[in-house]
């Protein structure tokens, strides 16, 4: 069910950018818009739950059309499309169903998640133009270790422009990399002490560490931490990073290392740009898509739960 509610979320993130950006009349004509994010997840030594319980991820999607960036409507579901999946590994295809929400979510009925493999997607619905992407499946990061360093209290609750001090635990982490190109997404959560629960309450983090990709703001920090291992190819680095918060005997800091491929990351980097950009003055941000003839990401992403 939470599986089900984090696709949910995630694609009504999506669909925030769908309008086409900058406006041209090239661009005026509608285009599908597909998103689908395949994941694997597992879970490392003393984390609590074994890997080999959890049932592999289902491959969901979403469909919409675009509306151009002067049409004051929502983009419109496309529930009656057709999409399907073929696992070009073994040549083995899926039809994705609709879900029936009016949302224009799909899901593969019978194929799964599996790494190392990539995924071709198809979809055409009526007149408009049909639509093509895929996303690969990046092998699990393994060899992660995250070891607690300092900790500082801060000297008051503070805030933006304060010249205050935030409380925050810092931490090493290191990484020995697979060779693959990509980024590393790291997370923070926070749980109770001697549970095996998948938290979902998110931590902020930041870093001075120059190799880390960070956007937030001075006091909040950031959700989420970026490396690129494109300095490290199948070597091992150590980064440093904070968690911001008091330290709480009572609370477990978790982390998630989600390896990621450069659409995501650059889906990711542009969405943050526009989102960022809303100003009368600004120039028109183009949010970054790799759908063939469409709009919109198909990506594959990996992650490791680490319990230090």
């Amino acid at each position: 069910m939470k599986n089900n509610v984090y696709f949910l979320l995630l694609v009504f993130a999506f669909f925030s950018c769908e309008r086409i950006i900058p406006f041209t009349p090239e661009d005026s004509d509608p285009k599908m818009t597909l998103y689908s994010l395949t994941s694997v997840e597992v879970y490392g030594p003393g984390f609590g739950i074994m890997t080999d319980s959890v049932d592999p991820q289902p491959i969901d999607a979403s469909l919409s059309q675009s509306v151009g960036i002067l049409d004051p409507s929502n983009p419109i579901p496309l529930d009656l499309a057709d999409i399907w999946v073929v696992d070009s590994n073994n040549s083995e295809t899926d039809t994705l169903i609709s879900m029936n929400t009016g949302q224009g979510f799909f899901r593969a009925p019978n194929m799964k998640v599996k790494t190392g493999h990539r995924y071709n997607f198809y979809a055409k619905y009526g007149a408009l133009d049909s639509i093509f992407a895929t996303s690969f499946i990046p092998a699990t990061p393994q060899n992660i270790v995250i070891n607690p360093l300092d900790t500082n209290t801060g000297n008051s609750s503070g805030g933006p422009g304060s010249g205050e001090e935030k409380p925050y635990i810092s931490f090493d982490i290191e990484i020995n990399d697979d060779g693959a190109p990509g980024y590393y997404m790291i997370q923070a959560y926070e749980r109770l002490v001697n549970t095996i629960t998948v938290p979902e309450y998110m931590m902020y983090l930041e870093s001075d560490d120059p190799s880390i990709i960070s956007s937030g703001d001075r006091w909040s920090g950031d959700m989420s931490l970026y490396v690129s291992n494109n300095l490290f190819l199948g070597e091992k680095r150590i980064f440093n990073f904070k968690v911001i918060g008091y330290p709480e005997p009572d609370m477990q800091k978790v982390f998630k290392i989600i390896k990621i491929d450069n659409d995501y990351y650059n889906y990711l980097s542009s969405f943050d740009l526009y989102s960022s950009s809303g100003g009368p003055f600004s120039q028109p941000v183009t949010v970054y898509s790799n759908v063939t003839n469409g709009l919109g990401l198909v990506s594959g992403t990996s992650a490791l739960w680490i319990a230090p």
